[in-house]
């Protein structure tokens, strides 16, 4: 799994600056929880937060809170530039709903989650990646184990116990890089919105607000 003195060591507990975020979601394998987890470029490398946890929810439910935190980022000066979704896991349900709200999500397939736990790992490994304080993180890490470990697409076993935040964290993680590459590429954001986000100005991961630390402008 991943190295928990190196895991141990990102965590911070104040405001981290970062650049345009990017959201997954996941759903435990009995179906029951779900965990939303943003990514953000950072000075150090990347940074990510769980920003909402839900224990039983319906589509509308989460879609929701996927418009709101888009609306707040908008309104705090930079964007949600993408959601992820595992497209052969439960969470693949929202897609339909999101295309509703102009959000197209970017579908992972199995080869993906593979390579979202490996470049998470390696961020971790790094020290590259810094988290937020969530009791969370600790609990799954606890639970977690790998599937197919030592393999071509080792991964986090989602059977391995309620561990929706993890799952989602990599995925939040692989989605952040596959953005920049096609940012240099000139494609378009999965989240369609105005760029509204002043040059030189970096947004902030809070550590309290609504969204469980959710996102807000710098000063």
């Amino acid at each position: 799994m991943l190295p928990l003195d190196r895991w141990a060591a990102g965590a911070v507990e104040r405001d981290v600056a970062v650049g345009e975020a990017v959201l997954a979601v996941e759903v435990s394998a009995d179906g029951e929880d779900i965990a939303m987890v943003v990514a953000g470029r950072t000075t150090r490398g990347i940074h990510v937060q769980l920003v909402d946890e839900m224990a039983g929810f319906t589509v509308a439910d989460v879609v929701g809170k996927i418009v709101r935190l888009r609306d707040q980022l908008r309104g705090d000066g930079f964007g949600l530039a993408a959601v992820v979704l595992d497209r052969d896991w439960h969470g693949n349900v929202l897609a339909p709903e999101l295309m509703l709200v102009n959000i197209e999500p970017v579908l992972a397939t199995g080869a993906n989650v593979a390579s979202a736990y490996a470049v998470t790992r390696q961020a971790v490994r790094d020290g590259t990646l810094t988290h937020d304080v969530s009791g969370s993180w600790g609990q799954e890490l606890q639970l977690a184990t790998l599937r197919d470990e030592g393999k071509k697409f080792e991964c986090i076993d989602r059977y391995s116990g309620r561990v929706p935040a993890l799952v989602a964290m990599t995925l939040a993680v692989w989605g952040l890089g596959r953005y920049a590459a096609e940012s240099e590429l000139g494609a378009r954001k999965a989240v369609e919105e105005a760029p509204v986000n002043p040059r030189g100005t970096l947004p902030r991961f809070k550590t309290k607000q609504d969204w469980k630390g959710g996102v807000s402008r710098a000063s």
